[in-house]
């Protein structure tokens, strides 16, 4: 049985000036794992600012109704994941207000 492939591809940013690229693979996953140290690891300052901002909104909310400090644990961890959603545009964002040119690589 003959099972078509999914085109897969790398999304990289070159400098106009001096022609350094970045690779960003996996942004999901890394914005899971490391929360807004990610989008400091690619100077999205705007992602890592709303990343601390509404985090510690919504874990100061969630401990204010149950009373129980370690609810910020499973606050995080959900704010992780839907942060993971919008990790890739929100780094994509920040390179190209800074001029850098985006290029898909396309894997075969």
């Amino acid at each position: 049985m003959n099972i078509p492939r999914v085109p897969k591809s790398e999304l990289h940013f070159r400098n106009p000036i001096n022609n350094y690229t970045v690779k960003v693979t996996q942004a999901g996953l890394w914005t899971f794992l490391f929360g807004g140290l990610y989008f400091l690891k690619h100077g999205a300052w705007e992602g890592f600012f709303l990343y601390i901002i509404l985090s510690g909104f919504i874990d100061f909310l969630a401990v204010l109704a149950t009373g129980d400090p370690s609810i910020v644990i499973l606050t995080t961890i959900v704010f992780n994941l839907v942060f993971a959603v919008w990790g890739e545009s929100l780094v994509s964002h920040s390179y190209q207000k800074r001029g850098w040119v985006e290029e898909r690589k396309w894997l075969v």
